[in-house]
């Protein structure tokens, strides 16, 4: 049994038949001229398809490129216009691949790599499916999600955890081969447009509400993408920054935003030695990735989502939230170069980091009205304290070369130069100002 895989066929006493599936029958009715407006028949007839491999546990991989003409048809016949009749239909075909595959001999799960792939691949489209149900997409998506996460059946939580984890890092590596990532981004970017439409209906079906559903699933499934650093760097190279600046830009205790830091953070690490470029378009070639850097909207977008977290957080959970900001804020001013000198642009960043690393100590002499006292008065409660560590360390990667530094600090280095020195020689009059600097 192997990272795709759930079980081969007769395996135990209480296994199931394996299921049989005469596909030259199934196409010859669906394809046949005679049938051609039995709409419901043709569903019924896939259906019956689903509920067998679902009795068995999952689709057999041999049976992977015979299941795709399957869905092909499901997929026409939905871009046709007939996504009513086949809605429930899809959605189930959505569910079946979210399954782990089934191998019915021990050289299948090698032998059938490439229609793993090519699965992935037919699942993705499902995203952009033209005329297609908003619940297929977040089925499609969950299905990606499913594929990419560590499995937790009985089965393998019994095995090594060193193997469960090679598993895992197989599996996302073929999602990364079919594209998943940049299928869901494309996906995410059409969920926000959607959520932003005006209209009598925009709460109910295929509405607002409708594309907060998907944008979540779409988030939850890169975010388990994410996890591995060849689909991170995937993502970023096809424009994951600019599409998550929606995302960032919603209040911040909103549940996409939520997922959507997380996703932020584990891209900025995994392209922490990838070269940079000022274009907008998007490059990947086999050999190097190349990210390109993000619109002034992005940067904006983050730092205005840092400040409003900074500023209201008071629950353990916004505080968290709060904190992975400031981390994804660090490895952005990290990357150095055009990146860090557009944050700073921003103005927004530079009041945060330096009003959340001088709070309590020195907010009587800051002009800055962005982040309140009360949301990080308290350094001596450990998120608050990790807020204070995060903050000193974006401050000194704004600040990290001399134009950043007069940027940041000042020509005489400001309250941050100030607190520093109050905390070196806590008795020389702190907070005094003149008392600490004079030590």
């Amino acid at each position: 049994m192997t990272a795709m895989t759930a079980s081969r066929d007769g395996a135990g006493d209480d296994a199931v038949p394996a299921v049989d599936v005469d596909y030259a029958r199934l196409m010859a009715l669906l394809r046949s001229p005679h049938s051609a407006s039995l709409r419901d028949r043709h569903a019924a007839a896939v259906n019956r398809v689903c509920r067998a491999h679902e009795a068995r546990g999952g689709i057999p991989l041999r049976e992977l490129d015979d299941m795709e003409d399957v869905v092909r048809f499901v997929y026409d016949a939905v871009a046709d216009g007939h996504a009513e009749a086949f809605e429930q239909t899809l959605c189930a075909l959505m569910r079946l691949y979210a399954k782990p595959f089934v191998e019915r001999s021990a050289s299948d799960a090698g032998r059938h790599v490439d229609a793993v792939v090519r699965a992935l691949a037919l699942v993705a489209e499902c995203l952009a499916l033209q005329g297609a149900p908003v619940s297929a997409a977040v089925a499609a998506s969950d299905a990606i999600r499913a594929f990419a996460s560590p499995r937790g059946d009985v089965d393998r939580a019994a095995r090594a955890s060193t193997e469960a984890a090679r598993e895992t890092r197989e599996r996302r590596s073929l999602a990364f081969a079919a594209g998943c990532a940049p299928a869901c981004l494309r996906s995410l970017s059409a969920a926000d447009a959607r959520a932003k439409g005006p209209g009598p209906n925009s709460k109910g079906p295929e509405g607002k509400d409708d594309a907060v559903v998907l944008a979540v699933s779409l988030l939850r499934a890169l975010t388990e993408l994410s996890r591995d650093p060849a689909c991170a760097a995937q993502m970023a190279s096809h424009g994951a920054f600019d599409r998550l600046t929606p995302t960032l830009g919603r209040d911040f205790r909103d549940r996409r935003v939520f997922v959507g830091a997380e996703l932020l953070w584990n891209v900025l690490e995994a392209i922490s030695d990838v070269g940079e470029r000022e274009g907008e378009t998007e490059t990947e070639t086999e050999t190097e990735t190349v990210v390109a850097l993000p619109s002034e909207k992005f940067f904006a977008a983050l730092a205005d989502a840092l400040a409003r977290a900074t500023r209201d957080a008071h629950g353990d959970a916004d505080k968290d939230l709060r904190n992975e900001l400031f981390v994804a804020a660090r490895l952005l001013a990290e990357r150095g170069g055009a990146w860090r000198a557009r944050f700073r642009e921003t103005r927004v960043v530079v009041d945060v980091a330096v009003a959340a690393a001088t709070i309590p100590e020195w907010h009587e002499t800051h002009a800055s009205k962005r982040v309140h006292p009360s949301a990080c008065a308290s350094p001596a409660r450990p998120r608050d304290f990790e807020m204070k560590r995060l903050a000193w360390m974006l401050v000194a990667e704004l600040a990290a070369d001399e134009e950043g530094a007069k940027e940041t600090l000042g020509e005489d280095g400001g309250v941050f130069v100030a607190a520093l020195l109050a905390h070196l020689a806590p008795l020389a009059g702190f907070p005094d100002h003149a008392g600490a600097r004079g030590a």
